[in-house]
């Protein structure tokens, strides 16, 4: 078994300010990320064409079929394309976590994670941990409310 792949979603609203600086530090500790989103150069285009984004969602939902965790940053507002990954990872019984206010505005899915944590700092912790022991299984457990 290689390194421990992760897949970071988030909200396109928190693209440069939460979401890319979380898959940097990751990718910083040496953890693979499976796809880098927040790069995709469709986010540069003023009007991307059907086939543009429709290409970004199949490398967005190939990024969390080849992860082994998918790690939700929860967006401060709703986001359809976090919630499309969150569903893809659980269908697949993929490893989630997530964090941030998961049980915020009325959301149940992220509730189903594996892991819950209040803050990225925790759940960054624990990814890292993860991926240092080369294990899915994450150490923290459920984290309460």
């Amino acid at each position: 078994r290689g390194p421990l792949r992760v897949y970071v979603a988030g909200g396109a609203g928190e693209r440069l300010t939460v979401c890319r600086p979380w898959i940097r530090a990751l990718q910083a500790e040496g953890v693979e990320v499976t796809h880098d989103w927040t790069v995709d150069p469709g986010w540069d285009d003023p009007a991307p064409s059907p086939a543009m984004l429709a290409a970004a969602a199949a490398g967005d939902l190939d990024g969390v079929r080849r992860c082994d965790v998918l790690w939700l940053l929860c967006p401060v507002a709703k986001s359809e394309g976090s919630a499309a990954e969150l569903g893809a990872a659980l269908a697949w019984g993929k490893r989630v976590v997530v964090s941030g206010a998961w049980d915020g505005m009325g959301r149940i899915f992220p509730g189903l994670a594996g892991e819950c944590y209040r803050h990225h700092e925790e759940a960054f912790r624990g990814v890292v941990r993860a991926a240092a022991a080369g294990r899915v299984l994450l150490a923290g457990g459920r984290v309460s409310p």
